[in-house]
């Protein structure tokens, strides 16, 4: 496994403590819609 790799997996496992249930990742107010709003967010702010 690479540095990169591991690291990656490092901040999934800390986006995903807590979460108890798929909704909590992929509901409307999940982890995912979250974390997809905010890098877009900053990916067009660098623009």
């Amino acid at each position: 496994m690479t540095q990169h790799a591991t690291r990656t997996d490092a901040l999934l496992d800390d986006l995903l403590q807590g979460c108890e249930s798929p909704e909590e990742i992929l509901g409307a107010h999940g982890v995912l819609k979250g974390l997809t709003k905010r890098l877009v967010e900053r990916a067009l702010a660098a623009e």
